[in-house]
Parts: structure tokens; sequence; C-alpha cells
């Protein structure tokens, strides 16, 4: 699980330093066997071991889940924008996530569809990725994945920001 998770933090923050450089799964210019040569930050995609999408396994039997605590309050975001590939919210510097007594605060949350990784082999229509930074610029990358089905009022601050 630790491995998995610092693979998947390790791509997240190589995509945070390369957001504008245009990337997809289908494209033959810009589609996963040429990821390498889109930026600079991408180059592990041509000796890498552990592509996109990730498959996580075992989360839920995860002994360390207690070490994680949230510090959120409801708030909206300062702004909301699209990018190349994704609706992304930033956020003033108010919910935090403390992992194992290390502080991160919520920077941005953005969206994929379909979800970029599989947990135990399944994949969902839309995640979300709560990117958190802590002092030194360090990530934590809280993802959700969502099934399609009841609004959810939880996401209602974003989708009117």
């Amino acid at each position: 699980m630790k491995k998995t998770f610092l693979i998947a933090l390790a791509l997240a923050a190589s995509l945070i330093g390369a957001e504008n450089t245009k990337w997809d799964y289908k494209n033959k210019e810009n589609g996963p066997h040429r990821w390498d040569k889109l930026h600079k930050d991408f180059e592990v995609c041509k000796s890498g071991k552990s592509q996109s999408p990730i498959n996580i396994e075992h989360y839920y039997h995860t002994q360390d889940k207690a070490d994680l605590q949230f510090k959120y309050v409801a708030s909206k975001p300062k702004a909301v924008f699209f990018t190349h590939h994704t609706l992304k919210a930033s956020f003033e510097p108010t919910n935090h996530i403390n992992y194992r007594g290390h502080d991160y605060v919520l920077d941005n949350v953005h969206f994929h569809a379909p979800m970029e990784f599989l947990i135990n082999n399944k994949t969902r229509p839309l995640s979300a990725h709560f990117v958190h930074k802590d002092a030194k610029g360090r990530l934590l990358v809280l993802a959700i994945g969502f099934e399609e089905g009841k609004e959810n009022p939880n996401l209602d601050p974003i989708l009117e920001g």
C-alpha cells in the first residue's frame, strides 16, 4: 500500500508541474506512447513500471488510516476554472489534513472523467483529487471515485463557484 501511495504521489507531483501540457489517452500525437516526449516532467513515463491507470488494492484494509485526520470547514473556492483536462477549484488555506502528525493544506480540487486509477481493478466514471501541500510544497492527494446516481450536495460549493 505504501509503495502504491508513494507512486501515486510522485505521479501527481509530476502532473502538477506540467499541467499545461496537452496529453490524452486516445490521440496518436499526445497518447500514452508519446507521453515521455511531451514534457520533461513526463520522461518517467518511458521507464516507469506503474503507469496510469494504477490499480490500488487493499485500501480498505490499510493499517494507518487512523493516522489521517481531517480539519475541514464548509468553504467556497476562491476560484473555479478549466484547464486543458479538467475543472479545477482553488481554495484559501482553511482546510487541512493531518497525516502522521504532519499538516497539509488543501490547495485545489480537480476532477477526472473517467477516474484515472483503479480500485481493486474497478474504475468509476468520475474522480475528484483533493490536492494538499505542506509548508515545503510536498503533496498529499486524496482521490475519491464517484458513481452515477443522486446529486451530491457536498459538491455544490465547487459547482456553484
